[in-house]
């Protein structure tokens, strides 16, 4: 357990100096432009493992798949509202919510692409990887501001096709009249859980700018939520985003299913969940390892993940990571575990959230991280301010650390 002091920022010169440089950046990393996952992993695994209870469906005259389809809708939309639809209008989008979240990931990308640029070693690559687990476009969009050449893993000019083989490849510059070549700092962007910004085509994903699909769920919520309002009009059916009231509570969201369950158009539920699903995006439920393993472009995507943390000499940098995404959390255990020479430094936004991400570590291996035969996972929370309080990581304080970095 560390803190964000002079000490660290001096070790954290040296880790990045003489290692491969890695990142992983979790959906707290784009709030405010985007929301987090909040409890809906557990609800779906609630929905999955428990069901809704028979005798509330019977009561209310209803079939008990219908009230677990409508459930299931429910989180999806809530979902898709907070995570996946602001990708539409993002890039144009002039909020002050917005134009915070870009500007905090231009200045990271641009900071931590310069701990590769100021590399003097030939034997080590001027290139970073982000692995990325969020569906939004924001590091595309920093990365392409920041005239970065970077491996998307898409081939293509007119119709960029998802071909992972696109990733690792250096990028090098030659004067004309001497020959002289030198390499050009350039990312690696690895999109884990896929990205609103893909869609299925005659077999295989391609990346588009037109989001097309994203427009037609948000019509088919809207006309379900109109469709759905109840006889008395100073009550709604549900909040902004989803089809029902928001709960944290699984039973309360069962009982207010099977409440307003003949409400909705049984087709019209089944019709959004397809669109939903057609999304190219590995839901946060978990079911999610086996999804990613059937799809061989996700599965890549983990390899790859994989593959990065078994090189010798590695660093993964975390931020804005619960590590409650059990697949990737055993991946970086396993690899803490079998290389000696990764470092694993994980950037906590508060003490709060440096107990939660320590008790997921240490409840999967079940000793304290001090404990394991490594000693390579690190948590690291802010500096304190003269007031005693503590500075809060956000991807804006990430940002203004790697620049002390680079100095």
């Amino acid at each position: 357990m560390r803190e964000m002091n002079t000490k660290f920022i001096e070790e954290l010169r040296r880790t990045c100096e003489s290692t491969n440089i890695n990142f992983l950046l979790g959906a707290g990393c784009s709030f405010p432009a985007f929301g987090t996952l909040g409890n809906s992993e557990r609800l779906w695994e609630q929905l999955k493992q428990d069901g809704a209870d028979p005798g509330i469906a019977a009561a209310a005259g209803a079939d008990t798949d219908e009230i677990e389809r409508l459930i299931e809708a429910h989180l999806k939309a809530e979902f898709f509202t907070g995570a996946i639809l602001p990708n539409k209008t993002y890039r144009g989008d002039r909020t002050k919510s917005t134009m915070q979240t870009k500007t905090n990931y231009q200045s990271f990308c641009i900071a931590s692409m310069k701990l590769a640029a100021k590399r003097e070693a030939s034997t080590l690559p001027k290139q970073v990887t982000f692995f990325v687990t969020n569906y939004d476009i924001c590091m595309d969009v920093a990365l392409d501001q920041a005239r970065i050449a970077t491996n998307s893993g898409y081939t293509g000019r007119f119709n960029p096709v998802v071909d992972l083989s696109d990733f690792g490849r250096r990028v090098t510059a030659s004067t004309l009249a001497l020959g002289y070549q030198s390499e050009i700092p350039s990312a690696n962007l690895v999109k884990i859980h896929g990205c609103a910004s893909w869609r299925k085509m005659e077999g295989h994903i391609e990346f588009t700018n037109e989001f097309d699909l994203i427009e037609q769920i948000e019509k088919k919520i809207e006309d379900i939520r109109q469709a759905a309002q109840l006889p008395n009009p100073t009550q709604a059916p549900g909040l902004q985003s989803g089809l029902l009231p928001s709960s944290n509570i699984f039973n309360d969201l069962v009982n207010e299913a099977a409440g307003q369950i003949h409400n909705f158009n049984s087709d019209s539920v089944k019709d959004l969940l397809d669109l939903l699903n057609a999304l190219q995006i590995v839901w946060p439920t978990k079911e999610k390892f086996q999804d990613t393993v059937l799809d061989e472009v996700y599965y890549a995507q983990l390899r790859r993940l994989t593959n990065q943390l078994e090189v010798r000499n590695s660093v993964l940098i975390v931020a804005g990571f619960s590590f409650a995404d059990e697949h990737i959390r055993k991946l970086i255990l396993r690899a803490a575990d079998t290389n000696p020479t990764l470092k694993v430094i994980i950037l906590c936004y508060n003490i709060q959230a440096q107990k939660d991400i320590r008790d997921n570590l240490e409840k999967e291996v079940g000793s304290k991280l001090e404990n394991l035969p490594n000693k390579n996972i690190v948590t690291v929370t802010g500096s304190k301010r003269k007031d005693g309080s503590q500075i809060d990581l956000d991807l804006k304080t990430i940002a203004a650390l790697l620049k002390k970095v680079i100095k």
